[in-house]
């Protein structure tokens, strides 16, 4: 949307939000099941109340989080899909100072010409869904070591009217994981981890009424290449773990080393490595 000069400010109050969850329980099964509706508005604002548009959106949500107990062993299932939908409202409007004939203070507002309902578009489809087996100790309940693999799915369309243009692209990936710890000795545990995953691009298309502009040429049609890759994604992290005592408090504190890796089939290729350190509580 087109803005104004001075500073600008945005307002995102959370209108209304429902959810409805059902759970259930028993020694081996625990779940939960829910759906959500939220829906939000945002108004920005500038120099003397100057408003160039709104922005509203809804978002519709199912997700179900289950774990199933087996002798040592632990499977997890979880299970999430997301659909948002979001329109702005742009307004052309008129800066209208006035002087007060008595005292001579002038006042000033912006003044509405024209409104362009639902002129900016966007929609979002999200799906993931996520299985770990893991070990369990079962003398003490602790993790110690586990496999899963991970999928998902997501779809994006923006859409600008009035002239149109839009983007669209959409991806699917699954990444395998596992992890296991080994020393594990009073408290003690170094864990190994690692994981490997594919994203495939699945669709990914930019339709400009103007292409020839500074900003199509300098950033719209470049970013295409990041909204068009399919890439390999692989991570190894070795993470050790030991009890400290404070005042007779005892944490967990680890050390942790990552190295991540991502190559695609654009020349957008990555690669990380970070170290950190802190506590669990």
């Amino acid at each position: 949307m087109h803005g104004g000069t001075g500073t600008t400010v945005a307002i995102f109050p959370r209108e209304l939000r429902a959810e409805l969850s059902y759970s259930y329980k028993n020694s081996r099964i625990h779940s939960l099941t829910s759906l959500a509706y939220s829906k939000g508005k945002e108004s920005v604002f500038g120099d003397t109340k100057y408003e160039p548009g709104k922005y509203a959106v809804k978002l519709y949500k199912i997700q179900s989080r289950n774990r199933f107990y087996a002798n040592r062993f632990i499977h997890l299932l979880d299970v999430s899909v997301d659909y948002e939908q979001g329109y702005a409202d742009e307004y052309r409007q008129e800066k209208v100072t006035e002087k007060d004939p008595v005292t001579g203070i002038e006042s000033a507002y912006w003044r509405t010409l024209i409104t362009y309902e639902q002129r900016y578009k966007v929609t979002l489809l999200n799906g993931n869904i996520h299985y770990k087996m893991m070990w369990v100790n079962p003398l003490t309940g602790e993790n110690t070591a586990y496999v899963g693999i991970l999928g998902k799915m997501n779809s994006i369309e923006n859409k600008y009217m009035l002239p149109v243009s839009s983007l669209k692209y959409s991806n699917a990936g699954a990444t395998l994981e596992g992890g296991y710890a080994f020393l594990r000795k009073g408290g003690r545990a170094l864990w190994i981890e690692a994981g490997a995953g594919y994203n495939a691009s699945l669709s990914a298309s930019l339709d400009l009424a103007d292409s020839t502009t500074d900003y199509a040429q300098n950033v719209l049609i470049p970013d295409m290449d990041y909204y068009g890759a399919s890439y390999f994604r692989g991570y190894l992290q070795v993470q050790y773990q030991l009890p400290v005592t404070v005042k007779k408090h005892i944490s967990i504190w680890f050390v942790k080393a990552t190295g991540d890796y991502l190559k695609t089939n654009k020349h957008t290729d990555a690669s990380m490595f970070s170290l950190t350190f802190g506590l669990y509580h």
